[in-house]
């Protein structure tokens, strides 16, 4: 499971001295492949200016120029955003512009169960009658060809703002802004749908400027990448390059002025503004966001966004919070059907995991295919069952790609599509059991030929070196995430002088040296093998911890005693 730390042929002394940051923090650097001083100083400083030019996206020019008609015009413009957390965001981003410059936008969100995915016929059909004029899609779009194409028979121009991988045809839009695109020469490609409709905000932006069209002050930009920060962490990119950027300026906005409903939803996640970061994101605020697609109408999260009116704002936050608690009983609902011994040997005896059943909530699905797939270390597929057709999420994991499994088995579907790690499927209820049959040989074949990759450890250090000022460095490293892991350390061998049992199943230990003690805590490893053991290396991840005003480094352990042959 863990490498041996990089050996980089770098003067690490020389190089921390010249960034004045600590050893360790350099070496972390480095093995992130941030080897000359100015890529280091340039990682660390994040300069909101270092953002690319965004005419360098693909149609950007058209999209502006037909944008710039619209407005002048007083054409209506519609958008047409997605159900999950980047889909929201990123349509309650651009509808919070349009009103702070004087322009009234409709904005669509489409429901999860009737609706679907993505710009449809149906909806564009929906809009014919209510709206014509302009539509600008976000975060969708690039594979929905008959719905463009119906929408410009029509007479609505589309603009498409995306990020999903394209087909091998594009949609007959005015305008496709997708840094995927096989002619785009965009820099940084790994921006998520909110990433490009914020991109598109700054060509507005300096258009709208250039133009006259500010009387007065140009809207300030910076508020609005509390969404772009939100969106791509949920969205789990790439937390490099342009990406990197956009979510720590995010974050420093979101910890200073979040808007009426995200304020009230980060004091019901139980979230301190002073200290947010990439992780209160992932598994506090997106989980609430993206529970309204779930298990209601997105329409409440873009509410919790888009509102101003503090009690319209804190009633769609409060709303987001129950959603949020009902989804987590709908997981639990399936996960308690699975603990039986009849489905725990069908699951351990198979390579693949398919499961399906009318009780299963389709919102849900995709989380229990995501902790299946990531507790057994295998593919899985979880459907949904209901008016005799069953939608479900498949998930693959490290070094299998499930959706070449579903390749596989694509003569036991109704459809299917997504990407390596993630894909939609729609299987009837006399297709399943073939299907659940074929998957499970497919992931077999592709499981035979898998190789376990290892995660390297950044540095094996003395406990004396676990100060308050590498923790202080280290945090300079953040945001952390995809692209970015947290440093890893492994700490030479520690006595124990104190273990206890916090909550269910997490081990506290206080260990040292002659000369220092270090506070750990192992999420879960309370009855790890080596729990009980006097003297032990650990692996773990340091971590500044405040308590009665003292702020002092202790571990957040991911493993104890490794049998490491590198030891």
């Amino acid at each position: 499971m863990w490498a041996a730390p990089p050996s980089p042929d770098i003067d690490i002394a020389a190089f921390a001295a010249a960034l004045k940051i600590h050893p360790i923090a350099a070496r972390v650097l480095i093995n992130r492949g941030i080897t000359t001083i100015d890529k280091a100083q340039l990682f660390l400083d994040t300069p909101i200016t270092s953002l690319h030019d965004p005419y360098l996206l693909p149609d950007m020019r058209i999209a502006i120029e037909r944008i710039l008609r619209a407005i002048q015009s007083g054409e209506p413009i519609t958008l047409f955003g997605d159900y999950d957390t980047d889909g929201v965001c990123g349509t309650a981003m651009v509808a919070r512009f349009f009103r702070d410059i004087g322009i009234q936008v409709h904005s669509v969100l489409p429901h999860r169960v009737r609706d679907g995915y993505g710009l449809s016929v149906a909806a564009v059909k929906k809009l014919m009658t209510e709206r014509n004029g302009l539509l600008i899609t976000i975060d969708n779009g690039t594979s929905a060809a008959d719905a463009v194409k119906a929408a410009q028979d029509a007479g609505i121009d589309v603009i498409i703002t995306d990020h999903h991988h394209c087909p091998d045809s594009l949609p007959p839009a005015i305008a496709v802004v997708n840094p995927h695109r096989p002619d785009s020469t965009y820099p940084y490609p790994e921006l998520c749908g909110t990433g490009v409709a914020f991109k598109m905000l700054m060509a507005l932006r300096k258009a709208l400027r250039d133009s006259g069209f500010f009387a007065d002050q140009q809207p300030n930009l910076m508020p609005y990448l509390t969404y772009v920060a939100i969106a791509t962490v949920a969205d789990v990119m790439p937390l490099t390059g342009e990406n990197r950027i956009l979510v720590k300026a995010g974050l420093r906005s979101l910890a200073t002025s979040p808007g009426t409903g995200l304020a009230v939803l980060m004091r019901l996640a139980n979230i301190d503004p002073a200290t947010i970061d990439s992780e209160s994101i992932a598994y506090r605020i997106s989980p609430r966001l993206n529970a309204a697609g779930r298990m209601d109408d997105a329409q409440i999260a873009f509410n919790c966004l888009y509102e101003d009116d503090v009690v319209r704002a804190a009633e769609a936050a409060e709303q987001l919070d129950c959603l949020n608690t009902a989804r987590q009983a709908a997981e639990q609902k399936i996960l308690r059907s699975l603990d039986t011994p009849d489905m725990k040997l069908s699951i351990d005896s198979s390579s693949g995991i398919a499961i399906g059943s009318s009780d299963y909530a389709i919102g849900v699905v995709g989380i229990i295919a995501g902790r299946l797939a990531r507790l057994h270390d295998k593919p899985a597929v979880v459907v949904s069952f209901e008016h005799g057709i069953g939608k479900g999420s498949a998930r693959g994991i490290s070094g299998i790609s499930v959706l070449k499994i579903l390749e596989d088995c694509a003569g036991h579907l109704t459809a299917f599509g997504g990407h390596d790690q993630a894909a939609g499927v729609t299987v009837t209820p006399e297709q399943w059991p073939q299907f659940q049959n074929a998957f499970s040989e497919a992931a077999s074949r592709y499981m035979a030929t898998r190789t376990t990759s290892q995660r390297p450890v950044d540095a094996i250090v003395d406990a004396t070196e676990l100060t308050s000022q590498l923790g202080r460095d280290l945090k300079r490293l953040a945001p952390f995430g995809v692209g970015n892991p947290e440093p890893v350390l492994t700490v030479r061998p520690l006595t124990i002088h104190s273990r206890r049992l916090v909550g269910a199943n997490h081990l506290k230990l206080r260990m040292g040296n002659n000369l220092v003690t270090v506070d750990a805590i192992g999420f879960g490893l309370w009855e790890h093998p080596a729990a009980q053991t006097a003297m032990q290396h650990v692996i773990g991840v340091p971590e500044l911890n405040t308590w009665q005003g003292e702020t002092r480094l202790q571990l957040r352990l991911l493993d104890l005693d490794p049998k490491l042959d590198w030891l």
